[in-house]
């Protein structure tokens, strides 16, 4: 299941903490807040070198890129994809625009320099540790694409009730009814 947001639970703090993922404030809190340097050292060894073909991506980058798809079930092409679409995500994976983005066969790629020397395993144990060590929360839940289906303001069924999966939003000043796709 895609992961939808972090809770910190009390912990001498008066207050509770709720973000969803997918939102500047929490991708800077796990940016600062984990130990990504710790993780850096454990696959460094196996990582590929410059000087040998196409110098590769910055190894935090795809460390980053291969955390967001185990927390969205991002598939490689999907994680891809999300990392030209989604700024948030873009950002956590310390990449822009202005440069190149890692397809989805150097995602792959890095997942299976994973999966080959069984890092996979260290890596999930280590952030749930670190997770667990500042009492943090996972909750699961799934990522919508919100787009907009223009509708007629007063869909009703044979009941004569309004169908509830049609809701209303207003971007500007204009009112839409429609539904999520």
């Amino acid at each position: 299941m895609p992961l939808q947001g972090f809770r910190r639970l009390k912990s001498g703090n008066p207050h509770e903490y709720w973000a969803a993922v997918c939102k500047k404030d929490n991708f800077q809190w796990i940016t600062v807040e984990l130990g990504w340097a710790t993780l850096e050292v454990l696959i460094e060894p196996y990582y590929p070198k410059r000087g040998n073909g196409r110098p590769p991506y910055p190894l935090s980058s795809m460390l980053r890129i291969h955390c967001l798809q185990q927390w969205y079930s991002l598939s490689d092409l999907a994680a891809e994809e999300a990392l030209y679409e989604t700024t948030p995500m873009r950002r956590f994976a310390q990449l822009s625009l202005d440069h190149a983005i890692p397809d989805h066969t150097t995602i792959m790629n890095f997942r299976h320099l994973l999966e080959r020397y069984e890092l996979g395993r260290q890596i999930f144990e280590t952030v749930n540790g670190w997770l667990e060590d500042a009492r943090i929360l996972l909750k699961e839940g799934s990522a919508i694409d919100a787009t907009i289906i223009d509708a007629p303001c007063s869909i009703k069924n044979k009941l004569g009730t309004r169908d509830p999966e049609m809701h209303q939003t207003k971007i500007g000043n204009q009112w839409y009814f429609g539904r999520a796709t």
